[in-house]
């Protein structure tokens, strides 16, 4: 994976993508219970994010 991304690619969980289609937006993440109940709660900020914002319709 690190030669996939030129080293820019470190895998942790509880940190997720923010993507539009195919294009990263960027990335989110938390910490603070296990690793599991941090990547839903991340996974699901990003949803209800994405839901209400009509990203497509801005390009």
């Amino acid at each position: 994976m690190q030669h996939l991304y030129g080293g820019d690619f470190v895998p942790w969980a509880g940190g997720v993508l923010v993507t539009d289609g195919e294009l990263i937006l960027g990335a989110a993440g938390a910490s603070g219970a296990h690793t599991v109940e941090d990547e839903e709660a991340v996974q699901t900020a990003v949803r209800r994010w994405q839901e209400n914002v009509p990203l497509d319709s801005q390009k």
